[in-house]
């Protein structure tokens, strides 16, 4: 149900583990600690077309969505609550988690390398 706050911190099987993901609202990153995990999580929510608020870090920078300063815990819930209850805020952000999970697909990748190493070929 949409309005339902839930926080998965448990093992979640693989078989189910997209699905779970798929029904976010909003994805949120809002601790210091567990960065690489959490940028795996990053990713699949991006992929889901989940919006992302999370706490300024610089390893998770790349990802879109909406970054609050450390600290800033009622910035969080505002921006938590504009994701959710503003279709043009979530619609917004969901566009931008997918554009980047489209640019992030190994295949576009690689041919980000591929035109790199050719421009460095006729350098």
């Amino acid at each position: 149900y949409r309005g339902w706050l839930y926080h998965v911190d448990e093992f979640v099987s693989d078989d189910l583990l997209l699905n779970v993901v798929s029904m976010a609202d909003v994805a949120v990153f809002a601790h210091k600690s567990a960065v690489l995990s959490q940028s795996g999580s990053a990713a699949l929510a991006c992929a889901c077309g989940v919006p992302i608020v999370r706490m300024e870090n610089p390893m998770m920078s790349q990802y879109p969505g909406i970054s609050i300063g450390w600290g800033r815990v009622n910035d969080m819930f505002a921006a938590i609550r504009q994701v959710v209850q503003d279709r043009g805020t979530y619609e917004h952000f969901r566009k931008e988690s997918l554009a980047w999970a489209e640019k992030s697909r190994p295949e576009a990748l690689a041919g980000a390398y591929l035109d790199l190493y050719r421009a460095l070929l006729v350098a």
